[in-house]
């Protein structure tokens, strides 16, 4: 609590006043580790369960952390392969004007066929995704099957208004979106 204390005034840089916050990761010999790397290690781990909190926050490390991370880990691997796979899906939600009922488009939605763990809803696998960056291009092949579908739809004759697709934040900054 004293460290993060220090870091509530602002910091005099060549004139300037600089504001910053910490974050602080703790682990403690023996009982977390034995080894100064492994220490460090699980100190880096605390710490960013301390940013998940919402900074200026000081968090002990604890085994379960430590298994969460491997979990964590184990998720992005298997999205990398997902991606490679071709194991994500749209499933096609219609959005409906409230006065009138009528069908105004369709919101694409993605969904995971995991091989092991079955289908897995995007609260299960986004976050993790977003903090990979994995979600750009995740949201690529998203972009694409929705474009694929409309062609599909519209070569059928299905007249097609409108197909919503949500973009993450980090998308909209990548070069190749359009």
């Amino acid at each position: 609590a004293k460290l993060l204390a220090c870091f509530q005034a602002p910091f005099d840089v060549a004139g300037q006043q600089l504001y910053m916050s910490a974050s602080l990761g703790m682990s403690l010999y023996p009982d977390d580790a034995r080894d100064p790397d492994a220490l460090v290690q699980h100190a880096d781990t605390a710490m960013h369960a301390a940013k998940e909190l919402g900074r200026r926050r000081y968090k002990f490390f604890s085994a379960q952390m430590n298994r969460r991370v491997v979990e964590r880990l184990a998720l992005e691997g298997d999205l990398r392969s997902a991606l490679d796979q071709k194991e994500f899906f749209l499933v096609y939600q219609p959005r409906v004007e409230v006065k009138t009922g009528a069908v105004e488009g369709v919101e694409a939605l993605i969904r995971w066929q995991h091989p092991r763990l079955g289908l897995l809803m995007p609260d299960h696998f986004l976050p993790t995704a977003e903090e990979s960056g994995l979600i750009v291009p995740i949201g690529q092949q998203v972009l694409d099957m929705a474009c694929s579908q409309i062609k599909q739809w519209l070569a059928q004759g299905v007249p097609v208004k409108r197909v919503a697709v949500n973009l993450s934040a980090r998308q909209l900054w990548d070069q190749d979106l359009a």
